[in-house]
């Protein structure tokens, strides 16, 4: 995440995807390609997340993680995240804190520039759901305003000075 010193919340919005089976990841470029294709500058970033659960699969992780980055085109990779962890407890508390209790699904958060969540959605993607992620994602990126250039209001034009200038005798 580029901006993540950001102390604006209108800098930047991220999309964080959350899976834990290969069904859910199938789900979730509903989710993601309407967003990438609406919103195109560094301001709009898409970030995946995969975890992966049991002591089992911590032992296949080299395959595991292989075969994720064969399958996710390589302008991804620094944006996408493989999580082991054989911690059940840890991540039943990870998810119940998420509302993610279906871990066949997944999972999408619209975070702001501070990284609060803003918006949240699962499964496969209505085309109401996108509409209002899309809309979500421009209310929280309006665009800056641009300055005026010159006078800045001085009509004397003092190089964007505002008010006027006060000589002492």
């Amino acid at each position: 995440m580029k901006n993540k010193g950001s102390k604006d919340a209108n800098a930047q919005c991220t999309l964080v995807t959350i899976s834990y089976k290969d069904f859910g990841h199938k789900l979730l470029p509903s989710w993601t390609e309407p967003f990438k294709s609406t919103f195109s500058s560094s301001r709009y970033e898409v970030v995946h997340i995969s975890v992966v659960e049991g002591f089992f699969f911590r032992l296949l992780k080299r395959p595991i993680t292989s075969s994720q980055k064969q399958g996710t085109p390589s302008d991804q990779w620094d944006r996408t995240l493989t999580y082991f962890d054989e911690n059940v407890e840890e991540l039943a508390d990870f998810r119940d804190a998420l509302r993610m209790h279906n871990t066949l699904t997944g999972y999408v958060f619209l975070l702001d520039g501070l990284g609060r969540v803003r918006f949240v959605g699962s499964g496969k993607a209505a085309e109401e759901d996108v509409e209002k992620l899309l809309e979500f994602a421009k209310e929280l990126t309006p665009e800056p305003k641009k300055r005026l250039g010159g006078g800045g209001g001085s009509s004397s034009g003092g190089g964007g000075r505002v008010g006027r200038k006060i000589h002492r005798n």
